[in-house]
């Protein structure tokens, strides 16, 4: 009895189950309805993180598969056209006050000068991903050879990765024309420019993918030509033509298997010398359309300057975040023209 009675008594002891946890919620501070509350808001934060999740998800996969995607080669020249027009829009507003003269249609001698960049198909058989940085590689390498070549040659437009130079003859325009001199060294220029912008891009290169890993391979040739063209300007629009042009034109396929090179023709070579290259023995090709066209041609060594420039393991951390930047924005460029396309 004395033990019985000295027991005290036991929490709750008495009370009806459902009475005991409503003292116990009370007594945590928290009512039955609250916790119910919690339970479901906290089910609705696991939904969205889910959902969230799948959309990263989804995006990722989009990303890869639209990166991955192979890009056609005429989308990439269209691409690069575009950009690299800019270099070229002082000399289309110089040449249209000299609208009514190019009108004339008259054949003035002329000297033509093509740039063109050899490994270029290996750029463009790419995917998305590496095509965008491609792209930005050739523009960047177009751009300096349009800028070394002024104010002596000038740009008549881009045939992919060629860019078409022609500047008139001091024999024809005393005024305004140029020398031979004066072509050999801007093509001088142009190449030294080329080798030095890819030296630049290479050590400054802030990317590992199949294009940017091979900016090695692009090499620079040139054709260079003199003969009568008719050059004129229709709403804007320049153009050359004449046999010269075609001649021209022809001489970038030719059977020397070589990727860098000055190609001169016999036509162009009485004012025109490159005395420190190599001049190897002379050509002659052959084409069913436009007969025989005799050359020289001269091997192109780099400068000790332009070699030695790339020859760092990495370049400046700045010039590698802007080389980061730009081809990150190339990339955005890039799938923005898609979505706008789809749209």
């Amino acid at each position: 009895m004395t033990d019985q009675l000295t027991q005290s008594p036991k929490p709750g002891m008495g009370m009806p189950d459902t009475m005991r946890d409503t003292m116990t919620n009370a007594m945590d501070g928290t009512t039955e309805i609250e916790q119910q509350f919690h339970l479901v808001e906290h089910g609705v934060h696991i939904t969205l993180m889910v959902l969230v999740l799948v959309l990263v998800v989804l995006g990722i996969v989009f990303l890869v598969r639209f990166f991955l995607r192979p890009i056609s080669s005429q989308t990439l020249n269209s691409s690069l056209y575009a950009r690299t027009l800019g270099a070229l829009k002082e000399p289309f507003g110089q040449r249209r006050t000299d609208t009514k003269v190019a009108q004339g249609g008259r054949a003035r001698d002329t000297f033509l000068v093509i740039p063109d960049i050899s490994g270029y198909t290996r750029f463009i058989e790419l995917n998305q991903f590496s095509a965008g940085h491609a792209q930005y590689v050739v523009s960047e390498l177009l751009h300096a050879v349009i800028d070394a070549a002024k104010p002596v040659l000038k740009p008549k437009g881009i045939e992919g990765d060629a860019v078409v130079f022609y500047a008139f003859a001091e024999s024809d325009d005393p005024s305004g024309g140029v020398a031979g001199s004066q072509v050999g060294l801007a093509t001088v220029d142009l190449l030294n420019a080329f080798y030095q912008r890819r030296a630049e891009l290479k050590h400054c290169n802030a990317c590992h993918c199949k294009a940017c890993s091979h900016i090695d391979d692009l090499h620079l040739k040139v054709v260079v030509h003199r003969g009568p063209v008719v050059h004129y300007v229709l709403d804007n629009f320049e153009d050359l033509t004449g046999f010269s042009v075609i001649a021209a034109y022809r001489l970038l396929k030719n059977s020397l298997g070589l990727n860098r090179y000055i190609l001169l023709t016999e036509a162009a070579g009485a004012e025109i010398d490159f005395p420190l290259m190599v001049e190897k023995e002379r050509h002659t090709e052959r084409y069913d359309d436009i007969g025989e066209i005799a050359f020289r041609v001269y091997g192109f060594e780099l400068s000790p300057e332009v070699s030695a420039r790339g020859t760092g393991r990495h370049g400046p951390i700045a010039a590698r975040t802007r080389d980061a930047v730009r081809k990150l924005a190339q990339n955005a460029r890039t799938l923005g023209k898609a979505i706008g396309a789809s749209a």
